[in-house]
């Protein structure tokens, strides 16, 4: 699945709907072509008592950040200085975006 641009809360906002009905996600490829980038991602329905255990939200980028994708590294330097930016100008970013950054800044 791909979300319906690369911006990190629309790809929050897929992974916390797809997780809320029982699915986890199991890949993710990230691309960056044409000057867009594309993510897409693979999810698995798991069962109803793994779902029911209290998993909580895998955030996007998860997997790729683990295999050490060097594209996501890009991906990611990209966004963050794109919603930085976005708050320089005074912007007020979505609740999803400061959770990614977030996310983002403690893995780094």
């Amino acid at each position: 699945l791909q979300p319906t641009n690369s911006r990190p809360r629309h790809l929050i906002k897929l992974y916390r709907e797809l997780h809320g009905f029982g699915f986890e996600v199991t890949d993710e490829r990230v691309v960056y072509l044409g000057s867009r980038w594309y993510i897409t991602s693979a999810f698995e329905r798991v069962t109803m008592d793994a779902a029911n255990d209290g998993n909580e939200l895998q955030f996007p980028g998860t997997i790729l950040a683990g295999r050490g994708d060097e594209e996501f590294d890009r991906y990611v330097k990209h966004h963050s200085d794109w919603l930085e930016s976005d708050v320089r100008w005074n912007a007020n970013l979505d609740q999803d975006d400061v959770q990614w950054l977030e996310h983002i800044q403690t893995k780094q």
